[in-house]
């Protein structure tokens, strides 16, 4: 009778430390962050989006981040985010290359690009930048 109760104690412990090393292994490794991330490539390109680091370095609910000059003045900047889903190829994910990520980060919560992602507004065709794919065609009507 002890030996059983010996036998079932250890298969019971040991599948306890399975199920809690797995959820170790999940929350460092697999678990995907809730915070958005910048992503700067040695290409140039800039993407935002949820970062996940294990298996692959691999971007989720993306952005391509585009910095444009302003519609109303040409000396200053803006930028513009473009869904990754809005794309012709429209990913549902990116898997990166290490090799090429310049920095990556998360947003502050006063970031401009984070408040721009959580209160999006319709997007405004830029001279010379076309408008993302998501964005209505501008209609004319004639009288």
């Amino acid at each position: 009778m002890n030996i059983l109760y010996s036998r079932t104690a250890k298969i019971i412990g040991a599948v306890l430390a399975v199920i809690v090393l797995a959820v170790i292994y999940f929350f460092i490794f697999i678990r995907q962050s809730s915070e958005y991330s910048i992503v700067y490539l040695s290409t140039g390109d800039t993407y935002v989006g949820h970062l996940s680091t294990f298996p692959r370095l691999t971007l989720t609910d993306g952005y391509i981040l585009q910095f444009i000059k302003h519609s109303d003045d040409p000396s200053k900047d803006a930028y513009q985010l473009t869904p990754l889903k809005d794309l012709v190829w429209a990913p549902e994910y990116l898997y990166l290359n290490g090799d090429q990520v310049l920095f990556s980060g998360p947003f502050s919560d006063t970031s401009k690009v984070l408040q721009t992602i959580n209160n999006p507004t319709p997007p405004t065709p830029v001279a010379g930048v076309l408008p993302p794919p998501s964005a209505k065609p501008a209609t004319t009507t004639e009288q």
